[in-house]
This record gives C-alpha cells, sequence and structure tokens, in this order.
C-alpha cells in the first residue's frame, strides 16, 4: 500500500513537472504550508525584518528572471541548429549583395566625378574640336586625358581612394583588430579552448589560417592527461565548417590529422572524413596511409607497437588496420589519386575491388596496373591482375622475381590458363618461350608443359 502511495505522488509531481516545464507562467499556487516551509529557513528575527523580506524578495525575483532569460534567450533548442545555420547564410548572402551594390556606387561616383572634370577640361577647346559632351566623356574614360585630368585635379579621387574613406570600411577594420587582440589575450591567459573558439569564428575567418596553426603548435603540451590545445582547436574549427567555401586549405586539413594520429584520435579522422569538412590531398592519404602500416605491422606481430610521429608516440591499435587503410583509400579519391587509392586498396586485401575501382575510373593502362603491382609486389595481386587480363604474364613474371616459382604454379595449375593466354596481347611469342625456360629453372615442369600446351592451342586456334 505505501508504494503504491509513493507511485502515485511521484507521477502526480512528474505531470506537475512537465506541466510547468511547458506553460513556466502557470505555476501553482503555493499553499499554506509550502509557504510556511519556506519560511521557516528564515531566522524569526529576519522574518519580521521588512527591508531584509525586501531584499529577499528581491534577489528571488531576480534569480527567476534569470532563469527565464537563459530559457528563453540565452539557450536554443539544438534542433534549431539548423534553421539558424540558414538565417546566417541568408544574412550573409544579403551582406554580401549589399557590398556589391556599394561597389557599384562607388564606381558610379567615380564615373560621374570624371565625366565632371572631363568636362572642364575640355570646356576651351569644345568649339575647335566640335566635339560634343558624351564624346568628350568618353574619351575620358577610356584614359586619354587622365594625366591632363589628373594635373587639372591633383585631389581628385578614385575608387580606391573612395574606398579608404569609407567610415564602415574603417570600423569593421578596428573590429578585426580588437578580436585578435583579444584572441592573443585568451592565448596568453592559457584559455585555450576559449583562444580555440574565438578564433574559429573570427570575422571573414581572419584567424583560420597557418599562423593560428603554429601559435597553438608552439604552446607547451599540457600535463595531466589533458588535450592537447592543437587538438582542441583542430576539434573547434572543423566542427565550424559549414559548407565547402569554410573548409581549411590542404596545408591545414593535413595539420588536423596530424594531430589527430599523433595522439591516436584515428576515430577523429573517420568522422571528419564522414562529413566532408577535411580538403583532401595526396599528402593527408600518406599520413594515414603510414598510420595504417604502423597498425598492420602490429597486428601481423601480435603484440603493441608503437606509432612514432613528429616526436610523439601514441599506441596503435591492431583493430585500426583496415579502418586506416580504408580512410587512406577514401583520401586519395576525393583528391583524384586514383593509382595511390587502388595501391592502398591492395595493401588493404581488397584486390578485387580494386579491379572494380580501377575500371570505374577509366583511366588506368596496363602500365598503371604495373605501377601498382610493383608498389605491392604480391603474388595474390599478380594473380588477380592476370586473371582479369589487365597485364601480360611475362610482365608480371618481370615484377615478381622474388617468387617466381609461385607465380608460375599458381599460373600453370589454373582451369582458365587458355583465356588468359587468349587475351593477353602484351606477351610475344619469345617471351613464352621465356616464360617456359623459367619453368624449367624453378622445376615447375608439370605447369610448363601445361602452359606450353594452352599457348600453342590458342596460335592454332584464334591467331591468323
Amino acid at each position: 500500500e505505501k508504494i503504491k502511495c509513493l507511485r502515485e505522488e511521484r507521477e502526480r509531481r512528474e505531470a506537475e513537472a512537465i506541466k510547468i516545464f511547458l506553460n513556466p507562467n502557470c505555476l501553482p499556487e503555493m499553499t499554506t504550508e509550502k509557504r510556511q516551509r519556506v519560511l521557516t529557513k528564515i531566522t524569526l528575527d529576519k522574518s519580521t525584518n521588512i527591508e531584509a523580506l525586501e531584499r529577499e524578495l528581491a534577489e528571488l525575483e531576480l534569480n527567476i528572471r534569470m532563469l527565464r532569460e537563459a530559457e528563453t534567450k540565452r539557450f536554443v533548442a539544438k534542433s534549431r541548429k539548423g534553421d539558424l545555420l540558414c538565417q546566417l547564410e541568408k544574412k550573409e548572402e544579403l551582406r554580401e549583395k549589399v557590398l556589391q551594390s556599394n561597389e557599384d556606387l562607388k564606381q558610379r561616383l567615380f564615373n560621374l566625378r570624371m565625366g565632371i572634370e572631363a568636362t572642364l577640361a575640355f570646356d576651351d577647346n569644345l568649339a575647335g574640336r566640335r566635339l560634343s559632351l558624351s564624346e568628350v566623356v568618353e574619351k575620358a574614360l577610356a584614359g586619354e586625358n587622365l594625366k591632363k585630368l589628373s594635373s587639372i585635379n591633383p585631389g581628385q579621387q578614385t575608387p580606391s581612394s573612395v574606398e579608404d574613406d569609407d567610415p564602415a570600411k574603417e570600423k569593421e577594420t578596428q573590429m578585426i583588430l580588437e578580436y585578435m587582440e583579444r584572441w592573443n589575450e585568451l592565448l596568453g591567459e592559457e584559455k585555450y579552448e576559449a583562444a580555440a573558439i574565438h578564433a574559429a569564428n573570427s570575422p571573414k575567418g581572419v584567424l583560420r589560417n597557418s599562423e593560428t596553426f603554429l601559435a597553438f603548435k608552439n604552446v607547451k603540451q599540457v600535463s595531466g592527461g589533458e588535450k592537447s590545445p592543437l587538438l582542441i582547436y583542430c576539434e573547434i574549427l572543423l566542427s565550424t565548417v559549414t559548407h565547402r567555401s569554410t573548409r581549411p586549405s590542404k596545408a591545414d586539413s593535413v595539420e588536423c590529422v596530424k594531430c589527430a594520429l599523433d595522439h591516436g584520435k584515428l576515430e577523429l579522422v573517420a568522422h571528419w572524413l564522414a562529413n566532408d569538412v577535411l580538403e583532401c590531398c595526396v599528402s593527408m592519404g600518406a599520413i594515414i596511409e603510414e598510420y595504417a602500416v604502423a597498425a598492420g605491422q602490429q597486428r601481423d606481430a601480435g603484440d603493441e607497437q608503437r606509432y612514432v610521429k613528429a616526436d610523439v608516440r601514441v599506441r596503435v591499435l591492431g583493430t585500426g588496420f583496415r579502418l586506416a587503410y580504408s580512410l587512406a583509400v577514401t583520401s586519395y579519391m576525393r583528391c583524384g589519386a586514383d593509382k595511390q587509392a587502388a595501391i592502398c586498396m591492395c595493401k588493404q586485401g581488397r584486390l578485387y575491388g580494386m579491379v572494380a575501382f580501377a575500371r570505374d575510373t577509366g583511366s588506368f593502362k596496363s602500365e598503371d596496373y604495373i605501377g601498382v603491382l610493383e608498389a605491392v609486389p604480391e603474388l595474390e595481386v599478380g594473380l588477380v591482375l592476370v586473371g582479369a587480363s589487365l597485364v601480360g604474364v611475362y610482365r608480371v613474371l618481370q615484377v615478381l622475381e622474388s617468387d617466381r616459382k609461385g607465380f608460375l604454379k599458381a599460373l600453370g595449375s589454373r582451369e582458365d590458363l587458355i583465356d588468359i593466354i587468349r587475351k593477353d596481347g602484351w606477351t610475344s611469342s619469345s617471351d613464352w618461350t621465356k616464360i617456359v625456360i623459367a619453368c624449367e629453372e624453378e622445376n615447375v615442369w608439370e605447369e610448363g608443359i601445361n602452359i606450353v600446351a594452352c599457348e600453342l592451342v590458342n596460335r592454332v586456334l584464334f591467331d591468323n
């Protein structure tokens, strides 16, 4: 029975709290018992002192106003973030239009001033030359008499001088200087998170540059397991990217990836690439690939290894091997480095995926596939390329010189060998002879006989 009463009381209080939350102005009237409960916190002397009670009342009213202001003005629901960003973009577009209109007006003012000065300068010669006013102005605007005009009126303003005298521009410059001074103050006070937010949201992106990266990089590493100031800045900077034009430059994007990997934050790089906030380049892919190589070495060794980069040692987990290679492939693809992406896919073990990707690009030739094989000289890669008829058999044999026997044995025992030979337009008859000699040298007689037989059948049936 007691549990039931407690549940009912809890449900009543929850319903009352929801009602107050939905309509803060409709607070329930306090009963005498509740008032008494509140007043018991005040001493007897204060409860009989009108001035003390008024001060207490004023303080409570101030707290209520602050709470209501915080609820309605200082904080906004997260769901409205998209709407606010859209409003901000519209405001920026409107601002650009106003600025463009201002530039047009400045140019019109310049043209009018020049027309007036041209009219005055040629006023004495109009009768002799029989020039119309429009012809005079056109010549002046074409620059024929700019020198004479400037000598007549040295104080004549140009569009640049008009812009220099623009009070709005001067005020904007002053605001930017004050903003940069405040950032320097925050950095000097070691308020790194506040400084990072200040820099990432700087007007016109004046602090979203390589100099800011260098400033955070030069900060001495904090102790006690706290985040690196540079990593804090990278996270905040990339969280403020709203569209392609606000992405960091390629060099700054590389710095962000370096910083994250130096601190073992591979999942952070994955998050950035998934949200497309980085400007990808070959250097970025190479850095992620280097991380993946270290992870692969750890996985193969079966023990924890160290990833050393920029004098920072962090632990690399073997589970990040495939993810790191996938991120490197993504980075290469986005910057158009198709060959590096194919090499990465081979290192990852996605051989047939690499073949499909290379064919889809339409830009890979036989030598490009050979370049991939030279970068990853493994038997499986050579067999896949030969099986897909993308390279010549003899060329693969030359690349896989260290594993000739394995390649010849696997090739000679394939059921589709005759199709491979038929589609191989790169290996000549003399090359096939060299392949057979290699089989004899490596003691793979049965496979060598099979290769000779298939090559002979192909020559008889398909060669003209």
